[in-house]
């Protein structure tokens, strides 16, 4: 899993102290050198895990120093099932008229949403080809699994594929997180500057140990506030509970909606 990310030494990096250990700042390596860098410590890096984000130029990083403890970490999933990896034959980087008017009547910006790797595809549903959203589920520079998504609400996934958070390299480097129960909802958040948000991959039917596991020693070591982004209906509310079993309620907060909106995409579409 390793391979996704960019692999520096703990000599590249440019830390203001003598800290040897926690969450730090520093230079990006990858972009210190353009012009408009302005010596800006731009990289947030955790030395004990060895990864870390530039939130500037958005390169992931692993430290070579810290790479074996981590593939030490992942060897026991390993073991328990061989994933595929999604073809990525197929997916489009713009959208037709159809796909930009449904993504604007979702209040949500089509430039935006691409950039995020949200791309335009066609899927069989009910035996029939259809125009679609891709979601793709992105772990450093790889793409893990694609939600396939219609106008009108059907989906699906990529068979035999890994289930993993959406977004999961988002919250690199952060000590917050909000995570919500769709990903409109995500994207909804991310565009209204919340740029540290993840969404469950399937809403209330999310497997948490499954999906989340893996991540507890590299993406959710920092996290010390996870801002439960739900949706207000009962499997909504089934989703949050299942959200705060998981963290655990002492570092969890509930984020509550306007009384005529039920989700961060409704609050996007009604209110901007």
């Amino acid at each position: 899993m390793s391979e996704q990310y960019e692999r520096i030494s703990i000599s590249d990096l440019e830390i203001k102290g003598s800290r040897e250990s926690g969450q730090v700042r520093s230079t990006c390596p990858h972009c210190r050198d353009y012009k408009q860098h302005g010596n800006a410590a731009c990289m947030s890096i955790n030395l004990d895990t060895g990864f870390g984000q530039c939130f500037k130029c958005g390169t992931k990083f692993l430290l070579k120093e810290r790479a074996q403890k981590w593939q030490q970490h992942t060897r026991s999933f390993a073991k328990k099932k061989t994933y595929k990896r999604p073809s990525l034959q197929g997916l489009q980087s713009n959208y037709n008229a159809t796909m930009i008017d449904y993504v604007l009547r979702r209040g949500l910006d089509p430039q935006a949403c691409l950039s995020h790797g949200i791309y335009m595809a066609k899927r069989k549903f009910g035996g029939i080809e259809r125009d679609c959203l891709a979601f793709a589920f992105y772990e450093g520079s790889q793409v893990i699994n694609i939600q396939y998504k219609t106008t009108d609400k059907q989906f699906s996934f990529e068979a035999d594929c890994e289930l993993i958070p959406y977004g999961i390299d988002n919250i690199l480097g952060c000590d917050e997180m909000i995570i919500t129960e769709g990903l409109f909802d995500a994207e909804a958040m991310i565009e209204a500057g919340y740029p540290n948000t993840v969404s469950v991959p399937n809403g209330a039917g999310t497997d948490f140990k499954r999906s989340f596991e893996r991540f507890k020693y590299s993406h959710l070591a920092d996290i010390k506030t996870v801002y439960i982004a739900g949706d207000n209906d009962e499997e909504g509310l089934k989703c949050r509970a299942n959200i705060a079993a998981y963290f655990g309620e002492a570092r969890c907060k509930q984020v509550e909606w306007p009384e005529d909106c039920k989700d961060a995409n409704d609050v996007m579409m009604k209110h901007g």
